[in-house]
């Protein structure tokens, strides 16, 4: 009998394909076929449990691709693959029921040393949803981060800052601060993605938006966003449930084991 797939299975899908996309452009930017084709056989298992199956098709015509040893064309797959995910995901979410609270809108940080960048952000993060906390440096957005009292899914950081780099700044972010370490962080550059990809990525950004913002990359962040944070929350929830019904069985096994050594002692008096 199969098993039914359930909507924390999609959102579980969808938050590890997007990590899986993003090591996919690290093996390709690092010309290493076999690494890439590793995450096509682990991808292409996870598309299959899902039910993807347009997807399965299209990891096997990667996973040919990385057997011969060379990658060319490799990007334009990926491409394809990623657009055919898009689709899916679509599918995935109107299916998926609006779980989410829309009364209480997530928290985003923006950290840009430019008042109008800051203020483009903080209208197109409205329009997703999303309450903009704004930095004009990279140590108030350090001071703002460790500061709040919940935490950010979603960063925004500009690749140029006054006081530092934003890669300086993702890496802390990433390493150093409880609110930051599972948000989504974005670095925001006028330069093309080519340029910083490999910087971006081993500073700890998840992802890479050029100016000026195109809005419909900027809806796919978001909703990245807003997707990591409540598979991560509901993990959260589960774990805690499992704790404390661990506890529960430890506490129930105790007392039986309690009662079962009374029995004992009063049998062996007789």
């Amino acid at each position: 009998m199969s098993k039914s797939i359930t909507s924390l299975d999609r959102k579980i899908f969808i938050a590890t394909a997007i990590t899986t996309f993003r090591q996919m452009g690290i093996a390709v930017e690092q010309k290493d076929a076999q690494s890439l084709g590793k995450l096509c056989q682990t991808f292409k298992k996870s598309c299959a449990d899902i039910g993807a199956t347009s997807l399965v098709h299209l990891c096997e015509t990667l996973e040919r691709k990385c057997s011969t040893g060379t990658l060319d064309g490799a990007v334009n797959l990926i491409a394809w693959l990623r657009s055919e995910f898009n689709n899916v995901r679509a599918g995935f979410e109107s299916r998926i029921a609006d779980s989410h609270n829309v009364d209480q809108p997530l928290k985003a940080l923006v950290i840009d040393d430019v008042l109008e960048n800051r203020l483009i952000f903080s209208q197109l993060l409205k329009k997703h949803g999303f309450i903009s906390v704004e930095a004009a440096s990279a140590l108030d957005g350090l001071n703002l981060a460790h500061a709040s009292p919940d935490p950010f899914p979603l960063v925004l950081l500009d690749v140029r800052l006054g006081d530092s780099s934003g890669f300086e700044l993702c890496k802390q972010l990433s390493d150093e601060c409880k609110n930051t370490i599972d948000a989504h962080r974005v670095i925001v550059s006028a330069l093309p993605f080519e340029k910083h990809a490999e910087a971006a990525f081993l500073a700890g950004a998840s992802d890479y938006l050029a100016k000026p913002v195109d809005q419909e990359k900027f809806a796919y962040v978001a909703r990245t966003a807003k997707d990591l944070f409540y598979v991560r929350s509901q993990y959260k929830t589960l774990e805690e449930e499992n704790r404390e019904l661990r506890q529960q069985l430890t506490e129930k096994k105790s007392e039986e084991e309690s009662k079962q050594l009374t029995f004992t002692r009063r049998w062996l008096k007789r």
